[in-house]
C-alpha cells in the first residue's frame, strides 16, 4: 500500500490481487477528535483495566486516562483467584494513583474485602480524592459472603477517616461495612444522598449525622443494626426519600425501631417487619409509601397501615396483600385510608383476592388503581383461618359484585400490567375461537376482575391493559390478540367516556 501523490493522508493507493490499483479515502478517527470531557464520559462505562488499555490505541489516547475525573476500583478476586491476585490489584491502584494527574476527582469507588488491604492504604486513596474535591464516594468493604458473614463489632470493619465529614464538596456518600467513627464536628453542606449498608449506628448517630447535612434529600439504610435497636430520627427539612431494607435475624427479633421523620415525603420498605416494637412518631408529611415484604407480623402490619393512613400514593406487594386477606376472611373492619393512587403487585391468586377487596373497601378516595400481575409466593396461614377460604377462585369477583358499586365511585384511571401472565397458545389443532375461549378460561379471575371494574366504575376515564410481554402465540395465530381485545371492549361499562387502551397486543 502506497500513499497517492498530491493527497497526503487523504487518499491511499491500494493494489488489488490482479495487480490493478484503486484510490480510497482514508477513514478519519472521529472518536479521537472528540473533546476530553466527552471521551472521559465514554470511559466512565469501562473498568479501570480497560481504561488503562486505551492508552495503546494511539498517541492521542496515550495519557488521556491520567486525567479521568472518576476512579472505580473493583478489587475483589473471583472464586478462582487467590489472595496474591487481590494483593496485586491493590498494588495496581497504588501505581495508578501515583501516575494520575487529574486536578479533580469527582467520583471514587472502592469495592474490596478488607482481607486484602490495610487501613492506611485506603486512607491514602480517600485523602487523594478529598484533595481533588470529590463529589461522590462509594466505599464497599463487605466480605465475599455478605450479608451472612456480617457481625456487629467485627474487627474487619473499616474505620472511616474523620476528614470525610469535613468534605464540603461531597454530594453522594455510600458506605458498606464501615465503622462511622463520627467526630464531634460534621460539615457536609453539599451532601444530597447518603446510603449506609451493614453499618452499626449508635442511638443518636443518624440524628447527629443528618442534622449537619442541610440539603440531604435521600437516605438509604440497608441491613443496619440487624442485631440492635435502630433509631431513625431525622430533623432535616429537605429529606424526600427514605429507603429501608430490614432483615432481622430470627434469634435477635427482640429489637426496636424508632421512626421520627416529620418532613419525609416518600418511604420505601423492603425485607421484613419482624422487630419486637416499632415506634412511628412523626410521618405527617409522607405522601408516598412502597412495601416489598418477605415476612411480617400481623400486628406490625396493622400499626404501619394506621400510621400511614394519610398517604396518597401506596404500593403494596403480594405478601402484604395475603396478610390482609386473612383480615377480610375474618370479617375484620376495613381501615380508613386516604390513598388516591394504589398499586398492587399481585399474582391474583386465591390467597390474595380477599386482600385486594379489603384494600378497595379501605380506600374510599381512590382515583387511580394499578394492578401489576406478578408471581407471588404463598405465606403460611393457620389451618383455622385457611378453612375460611371456602370460595371458588374463579367465582370470587362475581360473588362480590354487590360491593363494587360503592368501592369504585371515584376511580378515574385503571392500569393493568402483565395481563394474561404466562399465556401461551401453540395448539394448532384448535381454531382461534376455541383458543381464545381456553385462554379466557385459564385466566378467568383476571377477566372477571376487568369485567367488574368496568361495570362499576362510574367515572372511569381510561383503562390501560398491558399484556405480558413473555406470553407467546404460535404461528398463524396472529388474530388471537385482536379477538381478545374485541371481547374485552364488548364488556358493559357504566362510564360512557371510559376508553380502553391495549398495550403490547
Amino acid at each position: 500500500m502506497e500513499e497517492a501523490e498530491g493527497s497526503k493522508r487523504q487518499k491511499l493507493s491500494v493494489t488489488r490481487g490482479d495487480g490493478s490499483q484503486i484510490l480510497v479515502r482514508e477513514t478519519r478517527d472521529l472518536l479521537s477528535g472528540l473533546h476530553d470531557d466527552l471521551l472521559h464520559h465514554i470511559m466512565s462505562f469501562m473498568s479501570m483495566e480497560e481504561i488503562i488499555r486505551t492508552g495503546f490505541l494511539s498517541r492521542r489516547w496515550r495519557y488521556l486516562w491520567r486525567n479521568i475525573p472518576f476512579l472505580d476500583f473493583a478489587l475483589r478476586p473471583s472464586n478462582e483467584e487467590d489472595r496474591h491476585t487481590g494483593e496485586r490489584r491493590v498494588s495496581f491502584v497504588e501505581t495508578l494513583l501515583f501516575r494520575h494527574k487529574g486536578s479533580r476527582v469527582k467520583k471514587l469507588c472502592i469495592n474490596v474485602d478488607t482481607y486484602y488491604i490495610n487501613k492506611y492504604q485506603v486512607d491514602s486513596w480517600i485523602d487523594y480524592a478529598l484533595d481533588g474535591d470529590v463529589e461522590e464516594l462509594d466505599l464497599d468493604f463487605s466480605a465475599e459472603d455478605f450479608p451472612g458473614s456480617y457481625l456487629p463489632g467485627d474487627e474487619l470493619l473499616y474505620d472511616l477517616p474523620p476528614a470525610i465529614y469535613r468534605c464540603e464538596t461531597l454530594q453522594s456518600l455510600k458506605l458498606c461495612c464501615c465503622d462511622l467513627n463520627l467526630p464531634t464536628s460534621i460539615h457536609l453542606r453539599s451532601l444530597k444522598t447518603l446510603c449506609l449498608t451493614a453499618v452499626d449506628l449508635p442511638t443518636n448517630a443518624i440524628s447527629a449525622l443528618t442534622s449537619n447535612c442541610p440539603v440531604l434529600e435521600e437516605l438509604s439504610l440497608k441491613h443496619c443494626n440487624i442485631y440492635l435497636n435502630l433509631n431513625i430520627s431525622i430533623p432535616t427539612k429537605h429529606l424526600n426519600i427514605l429507603r429501608i431494607i430490614d432483615q432481622v435475624d430470627e434469634f435477635f427479633d427482640d429489637t426496636e425501631m424508632v421512626i421520627d421523620v416529620p418532613n419525609l415525603l416518600s418511604l420505601e420498605w423492603k425485607g421484613c417487619l419482624l422487630r419486637d416494637k416499632y415506634h412511628i412518631k412523626r410521618l405527617s408529611s409522607l405522601l408516598k409509601a412502597r412495601f416489598d415484604l418477605e415476612d411480617a407480623l400481623p400486628d406490625k402490619l396493622e400499626l404501619f397501615l394506621h400510621s400511614l393512613h394519610h398517604v396518597q400514593d401506596l404500593t403494596i406487594d403480594c405478601v402484604f396483600i395475603q396478610m390482609l386477606s386473612t383480615w377480610e376472611v375474618q370479617n375484620k373492619d376495613p381501615l380508613r385510608l386516604n390513598v388516591k393512587c394504589l398499586e398492587l403487585k399481585t399474582g391474583l391468586t386465591k390467597w390474595e383476592l380477599p386482600g385486594i377487596l379489603y384494600l378497595l373497601r379501605s380506600s374510599p378516595e381512590l382515583e387511580t388503581l394499578v394492578i401489576n400481575i406478578t408471581s407471588s409466593p404463598n405465606i403460611d396461614i393457620d389451618d383455622e383461618i385457611e378453612n375460611q377460604y371456602d370460595f371458588s377462585e374463579r367465582e370470587y369477583w362475581r360473588s362480590q359484585e354487590h360491593c363494587f358499586s360503592s368501592l369504585m365511585r371515584n376511580v378515574r384511571t385503571i392500569k393493568i400490567y402483565n395481563f394474561f401472565k404466562g399465556w401461551c397458545i401453540y395448539q394448532e389443532e384448535e381454531d382461534d375461537c376455541s383458543a381464545v375461549k381456553e385462554l379466557f378460561k385459564s385466566h378467568e379471575h383476571e377477566i372477571e376482575l376487568i369485567r367488574v371494574l368496568l361495570q362499576y366504575s362510574d367515572v372511569l376515564e381510561r383503562m390501560i391493559i398491558s399484556k405480558d410481554c413473555n406470553g407467546c402465540v404460535g404461528e398463524n395465530r396472529s388474530q388471537i390478540p385482536f379477538m381478545v381485545t374485541v371481547k374485552v371492549i364488548n364488556f358493559p361499562r357504566t362510564s360512557p367516556n371510559a376508553d380502553i387502551i391495549f398495550s403490547n397486543f
